[in-house]
């Protein structure tokens, strides 16, 4: 059962739930942390910069209406962190500690680096390869300086096989999620299938996070922060389905695979901010990916997305 059909069966009385687990939360809690912080995204991240919390819960509007309730009932000091794989909409990837890189297969600056030396590092490592061996294949990631049009990207990346694209629509505000796209064939064909069914999955997402806010008439403190909050949710999916309709400018970087003397020349590019190659040996499929925001200058923030 796909999850748009879970939605469908589950929605109608998500509400109600919900209500009811805030008002057991309330008498097995007294007043609840996260009303009176009033739920903002920003405040969670603030207080919890280790729980992918706010990013999952508006890109999966049935999770929202799971996740809230166990929320509250554990007055977020043991919120479980939500993590279900999406090949196209994994939402924002997990941050790691400053400095920490997990494996070789971690592609993008650490949270709390300076993008400035993980330029000048990317380079280097760059540069390395090419040394030891400019012509085997190796994977590699593309930082772009601004977001780039489907058609800018095809070409800028002319001559590359590109393995994924990520894309974000920065209109959206803040809490757009910087999305994969896995390319099998056609670039150009590839961007265009991604943009229209990214459109209407936000399309999707807008309503039904819109049922939220239009079922909680409640005027409790709870009532309107879930309402604000799932408002705010419907707004920025509605930005997102605008943005990816219209073919914006979203396209942030890539994945792409060639040999390392290529890479040299795709960095020398125009509109290419760094190129930085992973191990020999390892596949797109094998990479970890933070991608580098053309916006974030200066210290990289903690939690990917809108500085």
């Amino acid at each position: 059962m796909s999850l748009r059909d879970l939605d469908d069966r589950v929605l109608p009385g998500a509400a109600t739930r919900l209500r009811a687990a805030v008002t057991a939360g309330r008498r097995a809690r007294g007043r609840v942390v996260a009303a009176r912080e009033g739920l903002r995204p920003e405040e969670l991240d603030r207080r919890f910069p280790d729980v992918v919390l706010v990013a999952r819960l508006r890109e999966q509007p049935l999770l929202a209406g799971l996740a809230a309730s166990a929320v509250l009932l554990a007055g977020l000091g043991a919120a479980a962190v939500v993590d279900r794989q999406e090949p196209r909409e994994p939402g924002v990837p997990v941050a790691v500690d400053v400095g920490e890189r997990p494996s070789p297969g971690f592609l993008g600056p650490a949270p709390g680096e300076r993008t400035e030396a993980y330029e000048r590092a990317a380079t280097q490592g760059l540069v390395r390869a090419v040394q030891r061996d400019p012509a085997g294949p190796r994977v590699a990631l593309v930082s772009l300086v601004d977001y780039r049009t489907p058609a800018a990207a095809v070409t800028l990346l002319a001559g590359f096989d590109v393995d994924r694209v990520f894309v974000r629509a920065r209109a959206a505000g803040a809490q757009a999620a910087t999305l994969p796209v896995d390319i099998r064939g056609d670039l150009a064909l590839a961007l265009t299938r991604a943009y229209a069914d990214t459109a209407r999955n936000r399309e999707a997402a807008a309503t039904s996070y819109q049922g939220y806010v239009d079922t909680l008439t409640g005027s409790s403190r709870d009532d309107k922060a879930f309402r604000a909050l799932y408002a705010s949710f419907a707004a920025s999916s509605r930005a997102e389905a605008e943005a990816y309709r219209a073919g914006c400018a979203c396209v942030l970087g890539m994945l792409v695979t060639a040999s390392p003397a290529q890479l040299l020349t795709l960095r020398a590019r125009p509109g290419v901010r760094a190129v930085e190659v992973a191990e020999a040996g390892l596949t797109a499929s094998l990479v970890q990916v933070q991608p580098l925001l053309p916006e974030v200058v200066g210290l990289v923030p903690r939690r990917a997305g809108a500085p």
